[in-house]
């Protein structure tokens, strides 16, 4: 099994998840620092906390929509987004410098893989929000949070990457009353919308078989390559646990996790796009998040799909460690 590393890119056309695949752990060195220290730092111990918060949200939530994306448009292969595209998707950063994504899934959270928070130093972790270019400054008005705690499930494994998934508490509330309640956004030209939206939830229960996902990231675009300046993404097919277990991987995929990816390869996550999220549209035309880029076996091979942890097996987690935020419907 090869290592995987905490970055994943999206390959189709220009993205990809490399971690050999297989796992996405630990930042990358950074460059001003001694190697040393940057060991020290990488095997600290991070504030992390499995307890449901007892708060509650505050009376004043704004009323908002989840999952609206700011396009019709529907994309086959891989390519850079449209600006701002995808209101949830964030970027994860320690040191400052990119190592992760994440989603917004409400006010005061994001979803990411456990793999991106085991070792990690919250102190040292930032999310930002609204980012396209990150070669550009000031190319978008992008927002950053500090993490006030690392909420990981208790049961992940790093070995089989079961139950990779986490939580980030941001230290202050987003301000969710300022995006457009439009229902898509082709009707908006211009930035005139730049405000912050959630992904929704997924729906308890369903397999999410037979449906095409949309993975994005800052992944590199090809394995073994650079990560990307610009967001990406991808379409991919989500295939059954049971025909997932016919390849490659055999039984190291459990029902916590979700494959997505053709036979002969060619699209998938890679290398950077680790924690971020694979989509489906719902009924109503909403984007839910119902898979967290975790693992695999090189980037957009043969017999070896992307592996993903399957959201709705962990929504009763999320909503009772996620009490004191505010949701859109």
């Amino acid at each position: 099994m090869h290592w995987l590393i905490p970055l994943v890119c999206l390959i189709g056309a220009t993205s990809c998840h490399n971690v050999g695949h297989n796992t996405k752990a630990g930042p990358p060195p950074p460059q001003e620092k001694g190697i040393v220290d940057w060991i020290n730092s990488w095997l600290s111990t991070s504030s992390t906390t499995s307890r449901p918060s007892m708060e509650l949200p505050p009376d004043d939530c704004p009323t908002c929509q989840c999952g609206i994306a700011r396009t019709r448009r529907r994309i086959v292969g891989g390519y850079e987004t449209k600006k701002l595209e995808i209101p949830w998707i964030v970027v994860l950063m320690y040191n400052g410098r990119f190592y992760c994504g994440g989603s917004m899934i409400n006010d005061l959270y994001v979803l990411t893989a456990a793999h991106c928070t085991s070792g990690f130093r919250k102190e040292k972790m930032s999310v930002r929000f609204l980012e396209h270019d990150r070669s550009v400054a000031n190319e978008t008005k992008t927002i950053d949070r500090k993490v006030a705690a690392i909420i990981r499930h208790l049961r992940y494994d790093p070995g089989t990457y079961d139950n990779d998934i986490a939580l980030l508490k941001l230290d202050k509330r987003v301000d969710l009353s300022t995006a457009l309640k439009s229902a898509r956004v082709d009707e908006v030209e211009g930035d005139q919308d730049t405000g912050i939206r959630p992904v929704c939830l997924p729906a308890a229960g369903d397999s999410y078989s037979n449906y095409t996902g949309l993975v994005a990231g800052w992944g590199t675009t090809e394995e073994g390559g650079s990560v990307s300046n610009t967001l990406q993404e991808v379409r991919v097919p989500i295939i059954s646990n049971t025909e997932c277990r016919k390849t490659a991987y055999k039984q190291r995929i459990t029902e916590n996790m979700l494959c997505a990816g053709e036979e002969q390869g060619g699209r998938d996550a890679c290398q950077g796009d680790s924690g971020g999220p694979l989509h489906v549209l719902n009924s109503t035309d909403k984007y839910q998040i119902v898979g967290v880029v975790s693992w695999g076996e090189g980037c957009a091979r043969p017999n070896r799909p992307g592996v993903y942890s399957r959201v709705n097996r962990y929504l009763t987690w999320i909503k009772s460690n996620t009490r004191d935020a505010c949701y859109c419907q």
